[in-house]
């Protein structure tokens, strides 16, 4: 069986701290935008990749969205990585870092899904006064004594 062929080994300019990524590093974080798109069209494909394989089928819905927000941060942190730091380790965490991030919004918003209007409408003492409300809760617990109460 042959084995399975990671990124970096695909690609040897993403592999270790190749003096041309190096140099377009510094550039990019000089402010030089064709350096900064050269960095993102190298390092595009394996940041897909590391989205991928942290959030699985569940993510590719947002990611694109995600890549753009790994990018963003990238652009905007740029300035601060020091020199002599290898680059594709960086950009890596900093996927991983917005994957955690987006995985853990995600079981937030799952737990707080929007309700239809109409189920909101059903619920005992929604849109009523709170005293009616009071009354109905009191009514569906003597209901469920008096069920608890029938034979079976």
């Amino acid at each position: 069986m042959p084995r399975p062929t990671h990124l970096l080994e695909q690609k040897p300019e993403l592999k270790g701290r190749n003096p041309e990524v190096a140099e377009l590093v510094s550039r990019a974080s000089g402010g030089d935008r064709s350096a900064m798109s050269a960095l993102l069209e190298m390092y595009g494909d394996l940041v897909r990749h590391y989205l991928f394989r942290i959030l699985g089928s569940r993510g590719i819905p947002d990611l694109d969205d995600l890549q753009q927000q790994v990018f963003f941060r990238v652009v905007s942190a740029l300035p601060a990585l020091k020199a002599g730091s290898n680059f594709s380790s960086w950009l890596i965490s900093i996927t991983i870092n917005e994957a955690r991030h987006h995985l853990r919004h995600a079981k937030v918003r799952e737990g707080t899904e929007a309700r239809d209007p109409a189920d909101i409408e059903d619920l005992p003492g929604v849109g009523r006064p709170a005293d009616q409300a009071l009354e109905t809760k009191v009514a569906l617990a003597r209901a469920r004594g008096a069920l608890d109460k029938l034979p079976e």
